[in-house]
């Protein structure tokens, strides 16, 4: 920490020069970063800011307007204050400059004569320089501790800490959806302030273009935080809260060193979880695929992965909705990349009693459960977390229970089922092979030109007369069809006479193929009804 005009008073060089303030006495506790000796008249241009100006007044003006506007020069120049020998251009330091001082705001120290500009130099210097040497040194030790650190595969909770109690100040890390990943210490205080970590992070936390500390105060709370940037993708941003006391210079290359060995970290983690991620992703296309044909081949591998393929197994397949997760999961993108995201939900949701064994391919993820219980209730969850968390619309397809041999079987149901949610423009829910009743039938049928062709064969004409007729034929049929061919039922849901319903189902007979008695002409028609109804409700929603 560089010394204080106050502390320099002090120094015994300028303690010998009966050093005294006479200007902006209420600048005295501002450090100065250098000292400089100079008596040219135009002096401003030569500094950097935060110095201390020794002379002896011998490029200052006699003239009082000038004396106030070479005050103004060094104030502009953002210096830390001026020493003024005395009794050498001046018995004293003149009025007009003390006066535009104090209105500036600029400290003005008078220095008896002589004065030993080499020794304050030397003095102030010494101090400046022992001060950031020690400084690096310890900058050295922090940044040698962190590296250790994620060398040694430290958790981001363990750096966390470690950077807390370094600064002597709370730290949060939160990711790029700020939301909290870790924080220190663990507080009443800064745990309330953790979930509620949106309302801080949110405001005034622009992140500086050169990735540098930056510094803002939000609702009382001054912040200083720094981006964590991995291959050119942000990642979260680490927040030191200034309670116990303002971030000093070590304190802010403690933030950087601690943020660049959690980009780290992080970068790391997800190598490793890539790596495995891909192994997983391969087993469980194989085991869906078939590709197994030694089951106790294919329990060993599984167990590697934490799974046990005995007992009662299910097949999940989650989809992202509106095109989300549709880009390939081997592209180095951040902890919000959707298929990531539902995958953590997942895992969290389903935790350690089911074992959760989680692929990716084709935009969606395919996870398959061990365990007895019924899984429609987490995944439901799992729907509405990933909506009111992400912002991800997600269709779930479950299979039923199913043994390891007949995981492709299961495989192929919860995939139709997604299929069909998505056909028919479901949007986020949970669907199973039950839920489909009979339009699972006319979803496979539909997949070529065969539902179409029964559509028309059975009910082209029937289509043909309701399309140039004002009286359309196809409600009746439809209800007749959907009450089994009982005519009394048929009559009272469509409010007519049964004697017109006799009159309507003569119509309609002359225009199908077979005898509305007979139940093999009954079931071909409702085929055909039911699968028009489906087609209709996907139209336009063909997404796969």
């Amino acid at each position: 920490m560089n010394p204080t005009l106050r502390e320099i008073l002090g120094y015994e060089p300028f303690r010998r020069a009966g050093a005294r303030v006479v200007a902006g006495e209420e600048q005295l506790d501002r450090p100065v970063r250098w000292v400089h000796s100079t008596e040219m008249p135009n002096p401003g241009r030569m500094f950097q800011g935060g110095e201390l100006l020794l002379t002896q007044g011998r490029g200052i003006s006699a003239a009082e307007s000038e004396q106030r506007a070479w005050v103004r020069s060094l104030v502009e120049a953002d210096l830390a204050g001026v020493a003024i020998e005395v009794d050498v251009a001046f018995a004293s330091v003149p009025k007009a400059l003390i006066a535009e001082a104090n209105a500036a705001g600029l400290a003005v120290i008078e220095l008896g004569h002589p004065a030993y500009f080499m020794d304050m130099t030397e003095a102030v210097h010494s101090t400046i320089v022992n001060a950031q040497f020690g400084m690096l040194q310890r900058a050295d030790a922090i940044s040698k501790r962190f590296s250790r650190l994620a060398l040694e595969g430290a958790g981001l909770t363990q750096m966390v800490g470690e950077l807390a109690r370094a600064v002597d100040n709370p730290v949060v890390l939160s990711d790029d959806a700020h939301e909290v990943v870790a924080f220190a210490p663990e507080t009443p205080e800064l745990t309330r302030r953790a979930d509620e970590w949106g309302a801080h992070s949110r405001v005034g936390h622009a992140n500086p273009r050169d990735g540098s500390p930056a510094r803002t105060t939000v609702a009382g709370t001054s912040c200083v935080w720094v981006p964590i940037v991995v291959r050119g993708q942000l990642w979260g941003t680490v927040h030191l809260l200034e309670h116990t006391g303002t971030a000093t210079d070590v304190d802010l290359l403690a933030l950087e060193r601690a943020a660049a060995a959690i980009g780290l970290a992080f970068a790391s983690a997800s190598d490793i979880e890539r790596q495995q991620q891909d192994a997983r992703s391969a087993f469980v296309h194989d085991l869906l695929g078939g590709q197994y044909a030694d089951i106790r081949e294919m329990r060993l591998k599984a167990a590697t992965f934490g799974i046990s393929l005995t007992g009662s197994l299910r097949v999940l397949v989650l989809r992202p909705l509106d095109g989300a997760g549709q880009r390939s999961v081997n592209r180095s993108e951040g902890p919000r990349f959707p298929l990531r995201a539902i995958a953590a939900v997942a895992s969290r949701v389903f935790g350690p009693g089911t074992r959760p064994l989680i692929g990716y391919g084709g935009g969606q993820i395919t996870a398959v459960l061990s365990g007895s219980e019924e899984p429609r209730h987490g995944a439901t969850e799992i729907v509405e977390q990933c909506a009111s968390r992400h912002g991800i619309q997600l269709l779930i397809g479950i299979s039923d229970p199913a043994s390891a041999t007949d995981l492709p079987r299961a495989f192929a149901d919860a995939s139709e089922a997604v299929r069909y949610g998505v056909r028919t423009g479901r949007g986020r829910c949970v669907l199973s092979p039950d839920d489909l009743g009979i339009d699972r039938l006319l979803l496979e049928l539909d997949q070529g030109p065969t539902l179409g062709r029964h559509i028309e064969r059975e009910l082209g004409a029937l289509l043909t007369h309701d399309a140039t007729s004002g009286s359309p034929l196809l409600p009746t049929l439809a209800a007749y069809l959907d009450h089994n061919g009982s005519k009394a039922k048929a009559s009272r849901e469509l409010n007519i006479e049964r004697r017109a319903l006799y009159y309507r189902l003569v119509r309609i007979a002359g225009l199908v193929n077979g005898h509305l008695d007979d139940p093999d002409t009954r079931l071909r028609l409702l085929i055909a009804l039911r699968g028009q109804q489906f087609r209709r409700r996907s139209r336009g929603r063909r997404a796969d």
